[in-house]
């Protein structure tokens, strides 16, 4: 993979993620490549695609104690409305 230079520190172009669905069994996960400057957006619309999804899934990202997705999600009274 190639390399290029930011701030004199070498950002790979390429990150490959391993992502798994926590409270399933069997185990369910998928390997995704990605560009290294992918958005979160980005991210999104791989695992949509990589899982079958059809935005139809609650999800978040969690990463360093702090969590992203939808404010929808886990509003309750939002959910049983559906």
């Amino acid at each position: 993979m190639k390399s290029r230079t930011v701030n004199k520190r070498a950002v790979p172009e390429w990150m490959q993620l391993k992502v798994e669905l926590s409270h399933v069994e069997p185990l369910m996960w998928r390997r995704l490549v990605l560009p290294s400057r992918s958005s979160l957006l980005m991210l999104h619309r791989a695992i949509q695609a990589a899982m079958g999804w059809t935005e139809s899934h609650l999800h978040q990202f969690d990463f360093n104690g702090l969590s992203y997705g939808p404010e929808y999600a886990w509003d309750i009274a939002a959910v049983s409305s559906w």
